[in-house]
């Protein structure tokens, strides 16, 4: 019952306004670092949450962000490395319970607080982009980070509700500082 309460206020909120007031997402925190061989990259969405965001979490419907991970030498236009990784979260209603998976580990984590589980959903913890040896030693290095978020349908809507509205339409972008091969140890 409740989750039709709320698809049906979302529907007909998303209806009648049609200019979604969306916030500036970021990324925040970018680091990145050595473990053992492989260097590994980390970084947390900031400021990408809404009322209407929250209440969308809340009602059922899958909810997924996916990062785009991209390791550049400097002066190339194509990634050295990249990684897609996403992460859904899905909320039982009967439960109570917060469910979001991490496809870069293949990790379920479960959270009773929607607060638990919006900082889950826009962390990235360490993910593996290269090994060191395989960096060149005389280039330059910087690793590009992006997000989207999905679409859903709704109950009682004809067309896909575009979450990324949300964010004003624009993939919050990271870039971090140049880095090469020698900020390493070996």
């Amino acid at each position: 019952m409740y989750n039709k309460i709320i698809t049906t206020l979302l529907s007909l909120g998303t209806a009648l306004f049609t200019n979604i007031q969306g916030v500036d997402a970021e990324f925040t925190d970018g680091l990145i670092e050595q473990d053992g061989q492989i260097i590994v990259a980390s970084a947390e969405l900031v400021n990408c949450w809404t009322p209407e965001l929250d209440r969308i979490l809340q009602s059922g419907h899958p909810v997924k962000i996916t990062y785009r991970l991209e390791l550049f030498a400097q002066e190339n236009l194509r990634p050295t490395e990249s990684r897609s990784v996403a992460h859904e979260l899905r909320y039982s209603t009967l439960d109570e319970v917060f469910t979001i998976y991490r496809s870069e580990s293949g990790q379920e984590i479960t959270a009773r607080s929607i607060a638990n589980a919006k900082m889950v959903l826009a962390q990235l913890k360490r993910i593996e982009m290269i090994n060191v040896d395989e960096m060149a030693d005389d280039k330059a290095y910087y690793l590009a980070v992006s997000a989207a978020l999905n679409r859903i349908t709704l109950p009682g809507m004809d067309e896909e509700l575009n979450l990324m509205a949300y964010w004003k339409g624009i993939r919050p972008n990271y870039r971090s500082e140049i880095f090469t091969k020698a900020d390493f140890s070996q």
